[in-house]
């Protein structure tokens, strides 16, 4: 039952993620030939720089969902209710600290930018109603609802309202640049895309939630509120992890703005590589959280154990596809020689996107179980070390200096939440076993790559429209998974559980 709802969620989201995506690559696209590179590259540095700003949400709506996982499985509406009011008067306060914080941040921008005073204000102006567009949620009610959503394992409901109007959103954007050339004008369309979104979600919610009686007399549980301190460490680390790097090398690198909209167009790849695995992953979650709460410890482990296979495979087979087509797609999409960069970078990149999807099975087993406290230093370690160096190799060596510091944050990171978990919810486990098989993995792919850097440069010379790339990496992808798979098959006994459970679901 669990694995339908898993499948069922994963399919209702991929779908329109893939929609959003294509829009989002037509989008870039066009950016980039209406607005140019530097306008392009200022965009993405607002879209990164935004994602800051929420650092004050530290995590709260993945607390208030932890809480909900236990009234829902016992059906308590009373409790339902106190949490989700609680949650309102929560996600306002933070509304109202973050709208402090844009002020602030736009100030701090205009000593970041190095353009002329007339793209500064251009450039701050559109961060303004940007970040305005991103704060609605905290005023109304959408928040509070996603978290419902997700602790009752129907996150699909709010994603396909969320997608529905991305996609819109998505539409009017593309219109706008084409007809207007306007950032600010880009800005408004973004700040009008999400107020229909608010109003959507209020009506549809209200009817889904129809049992939820929340009155005057209605007690205010806060209690997930105090999550929130240890949270916020995994925020940072989360958001200086996916976003920190446009904003050093927007302030550190001699490229600048072009140097961003060159590393955006294949971190656009790599985020909708990553934005697929997570909605698969985020709907696992809340399904561990289901499972942790009513289940044995044995049966924790089986799926886990599963999970982190499936995860590896995944994993290998998204990053060499990464390695292979990435630079062959850019010059295809793009079509501007200085887009594309070297192997040695792309794999990074791609070095970048195994580790990543490594990670999303530790994360949310330590989000399930509600190990924020003593992961938050973990975090905190990881994010300082990344951020550190991402600044020191920026100066010197670009693109290539920041994915270097990435990789060495994540490999950190996945070692200390490898020894959290283990110790701490699968005792009879070595805490080295784990990160054991995660680093076998990464030593894998290396090799991979190292041995087959001459079939990645064949596919940029000599693949040069979309129709020939489609085909190479169709072909390239059945052939990397039935490899990849029937290795894992004859060495992994999870990987045949994993396979038995496909079948039974295929049966059925």
């Amino acid at each position: 039952m669990r694995t339908n709802k898993v499948i069922k969620a994963s399919i209702i989201e991929i779908i329109p993620t893939l929609i959003i995506a294509a829009l989002g690559f037509i989008r870039t696209k066009v950016f980039i030939s209406f607005l140019g590179s530097e306008l392009n590259g200022y965009y993405q540095f607002i879209v990164q720089f935004v994602s800051y700003l929420f650092l004050a949400e530290a995590g709260f709506g993945t607390a208030i969902s932890y809480k909900l996982y236990k009234p829902i499985a016992q059906k308590d509406e009373k409790k339902i209710s106190e949490i989700y009011k609680g949650s309102l008067k929560i996600f306002r306060r933070i509304g109202i600290l973050i709208s402090g914080l844009v002020v602030l941040l736009a100030l701090l921008m205009n000593f970041i930018i190095k353009s002329s005073m007339s793209t500064k204000i251009i450039v701050i102006l559109s961060f303004i109603l940007i970040s305005l567009s991103n704060i609605l949620s905290f005023f109304f009610y959408s928040r509070a609802y996603q978290s419902l959503y997700n602790a009752n394992q129907e996150k699909y409901i709010a994603s396909s309202i969320i997608n529905f109007a991305k996609i819109l959103s998505e539409i009017f954007v593309i219109i706008v640049t084409i007809y207007l050339k306007s950032l600010i004008a880009i800005a408004i369309s973004m700040f009008l895309s999400k107020v229909l979104e608010e109003i959507l979600f209020v009506i549809i919610s209200k009817k889904r939630f129809k049992n939820l009686k929340v009155t005057k007399d209605t007690k205010e549980d806060l209690t997930a509120s105090k999550m929130t301190s240890e949270l916020i460490f995994n925020q940072i680390g989360y958001t200086v992890f996916n976003n920190i790097d446009t904003v050093v090398l927007m302030t550190f690198s001699p490229q600048g703005a072009i140097g961003v909209s060159i590393y955006t167009a294949y971190y656009y790849i790599h985020r909708f590589v990553i934005n697929i695995i997570a909605k698969i992953s985020t709907s696992i979650l809340h399904v561990l959280g289901n499972v942790y709460a009513t289940e044995n410890k044995e049966k924790s482990k089986k799926v886990f154990d599963e999970y982190i296979i499936f995860t590896i495979i995944i994993s290998i087979i998204c990053g060499l596809l990464y390695y292979f087509g990435s630079r062959a797609f850019v010059n295809i999409w793009i079509n501007k020689s200085e887009y594309i960069i070297s192997n040695f970078c792309v794999s990074l990149f791609s070095l970048v996107l195994l580790l990543a999807i490594l990670m999303e099975p530790l994360i949310n087993v330590i989000a399930a179980n509600g190990l924020f406290k003593k992961s938050k230093y973990f975090t905190l370690i990881s994010s300082a070390v990344n951020l550190t160096l991402s600044i020191i190799l920026a100066k010197k060596y670009g693109i290539n200096g920041v994915l270097i510091a990435t990789c060495i944050g994540y490999l950190l990171d996945i070692a200390f939440r490898s020894i959290l978990v283990s110790k701490n919810l699968y005792i009879e486990t070595k805490k080295s076993s784990i990160f054991i098989k995660y680093f076998l993995a990464l030593l894998s792919f290396v090799g991979i790559i190292f041995l087959t850097s001459s079939f990645e440069k064949l596919f940029l010379n000599n693949i040069n429209n979309y129709i020939s790339f489609f085909i190479s990496m169709s072909f390239a992808a059945v052939i990397i998974l039935i490899i990849t798979s029937v290795i894992f098959l004859i060495i992994s006994p999870n990987a045949r559980n994993l396979y038995k459970r496909c079948l039974k679901l295929i049966r059925k």
